[in-house]
């Protein structure tokens, strides 16, 4: 049987803090492609050059693995200018995969995604904006130790370390103070969740156009406990330490947690959610993650699809791309039906 007749550019950026695609991630994605496909590249977006070069390309699909690029009349201390790369291919009637620029964006601004879960009443921890607080000026904080502290626009695990759980003023303060420093970003600070920890694929089934939650749960060094759950020690024990939810009750409401803050953020086709039980094993959303890691046997969301469904790797890569053409010829359908 032949190579199908499409031209797929997997897209992913070497800047550091914005890359969602790791090099190792999209060699496993070329290499499971190019057995389907006819053409499939790699292409590097780090600016407006990149992204034009992109675009004049024409290729058939994009597989994103970035969100967006920082202009370079940002400056530090203020708020960056971006484009988002699926609202440019939008614009330019280029098809990619996973969510719209407007999920995307939500999901990237930390206040922006818990607030939107707390608006329709689902379950997270309370939190506030370093912003809004200044305890040199005798502002007292607003919930109790112990606190986590990481950056409010940063993923990847960028900024979380031994020191974002803080359990006093003066932590909280070198916490904070570290983060603006060194990354020009303010910080959210939430209730420390001490339990648990489970991951949620969400992937829809190409077929059925269902959406289908696989959650795992996975194991932190207790050593550091991080809350965040897209730290280093976090990712490094996807493989060994990431099992697969069997008591149905539990498995239930974790799915429907995670189905709904997947909804509600206006994502599509694919993604992570991330849950963290509270002291009374309640499960609380900590954060989504729209393009997650796609390492061949080592990321959350393929470990995910592989211990619930036994959808290898190649399955689940071709279900995302046929999510994408799928949407594509849909559209197609429709320009003409008008």
């Amino acid at each position: 049987m032949g190579k199908i007749q499409k031209y797929i550019e997997i897209v992913r950026t070497t800047i550091p803090g914005h890359s969602s695609m790791s090099k190792i991630s999209s060699d496993a994605l070329l290499d499971s492609l190019s057995r389907h496909y006819q053409k499939v590249n790699v292409t590097i977006v780090n600016d407006l050059a990149g992204l034009i070069k992109l675009v004049n390309l024409a290729p058939d699909l994009v597989f994103l693995g970035v969100k967006f690029i920082t202009l370079p009349e940002s400056l530090p201390g203020q708020n960056p200018k971006r484009i988002w790369i699926s609202k440019y291919l939008d614009d330019y009637g280029i098809t990619y995969t996973g969510s719209k620029s407007q999920s995307l964006q939500l999901e990237f601004n930390k206040q922006s995604a818990k607030q939107k879960v707390l608006d329709y009443s689902l379950a997270t921890s309370n939190y506030f904006m370093s912003s809004d607080i200044d305890i040199t000026k005798g502002d007292s904080l607003p919930l109790e130790f112990p606190l986590f502290v990481k950056p409010s626009n940063l993923g990847g695990g960028i900024g979380i370390d031994r020191e974002s759980i803080v359990n006093s003023n003066s932590e909280y303060t070198r916490k904070v103070n570290f983060i603006e420093q060194r990354y020009h970003t303010n910080s959210i600070v939430e209730n420390y969740l001490p339990g648990r920890e489970f991951r949620v694929a969400i992937i829809k089934n190409s077929s059925s156009n269902k959406l289908i939650p696989l959650p795992i749960e996975v194991s932190v060094n207790p050593l550091i406990k991080f809350h965040g759950s897209n730290t280093i020690n976090a990712k490094s024990s996807d493989v060994k330490d990431a099992v697969r939810v069997v008591d149905p009750a539990l498995k239930l409401v974790i799915s429907n947690l995670a189905l709904n803050v997947f909804n509600i953020l206006g994502a599509r086709d694919y993604g992570m959610i991330d849950l963290r039980m509270d002291k009374y094993g309640a499960p609380q959303f900590l954060e989504a993650n729209l393009i997650p890691s796609l390492i061949s046997g080592f990321g959350s969301f393929p470990k995910a699809c592989l211990i619930n469904s036994n959808i290898s790797y190649d399955m689940m890569v071709l279900n995302i791309v046929n999510l994408a053409f799928s949407r594509k010829q849909q559209n197609k359908s429709e320009l003409f039906a008008t």
